[in-house]
C-alpha cells in the first residue's frame, strides 16, 4: 500500500487501493451508532435542514486510543515524505453530496462504513470499507453516497 501511495505522490495522481487495510491491530468493524455517540459526546448536533442530517469533519480523532495504532502505522511507513496531520471522520446519516473542494495538503481517505463515491478528475471512484484513496493536494474532489456512510480522512503534510 505505501509504495503505491509514494508513487502516487511522486506522479501527483489520485490513487485508489482496494482492500488496503488488513491490519489485525486496526479493526474496521466500527459500529455506526458508536461513531454517532462519539460525535454527540464531543459536539452539538445541528440539523442542516428538516429532511436530513449531514455532518462532516466531525471530530479530530488523533487522541482517541482506538485510532492511535492507525496513525502510528501511517506515520512509520510514510515518515520519509510526510508528517501526518489531523485524522477526522466524515459521515452522513442519509445520502448527501459534499461540496467540491481542494485540500492544501495530501489526504488519505479510509472507507469505514458502506460505500462512498469520490468524483475526481471526471471519474467516480467507489470506496468500500477497507479501501484507501490517496488524494494529492490541490486536486478538486467531492464525496457522495446514497446512504449512511463513514470515512476517515488523514492529512499528510509534506516534509
Amino acid at each position: 500500500m505505501f509504495s503505491k501511495i509514494k508513487q502516487a505522490y511522486k506522479n501527483k495522481k489520485p490513487t485508489l487501493i482496494k482492500n488496503a487495510i488488513a491490519l489485525e491491530s486496526f479493526r474496521l468493524n466500527f459500529d455506526f451508532n458508536m461513531m454517532f455517540s462519539l460525535y454527540a459526546k464531543h459536539n452539538d448536533l445541528k440539523l442542516v435542514n428538516k429532511d436530513s442530517i449531514f455532518l462532516s469533519q466531525i471530530i479530530n480523532l488523533n487522541n482517541i486510543n482506538i485510532f492511535k495504532t492507525y496513525l502510528n502505522y501511517i506515520a512509520t511507513n510514510l515518515k520519509d515524505i510526510f508528517n501526518p496531520g489531523n485524522l477526522d471522520f466524515f459521515y452522513s446519516i442519509k445520502g448527501e453530496v459534499g461540496s467540491a473542494h481542494k485540500d492544501p495538503e495530501n489526504v488519505i481517505i479510509l472507507g469505514i462504513k458502506n460505500i462512498t463515491y469520490y468524483h475526481i478528475n471526471d471519474n467516480d471512484l467507489q470506496i468500500s470499507p477497507g479501501d484507501v484513496l490517496y488524494v494529492p493536494k490541490n486536486i478538486l474532489h467531492h464525496a457522495f453516497s446514497s446512504r449512511e456512510r463513514i470515512v476517515l480522512s488523514l492529512s499528510l503534510w509534506e516534509k
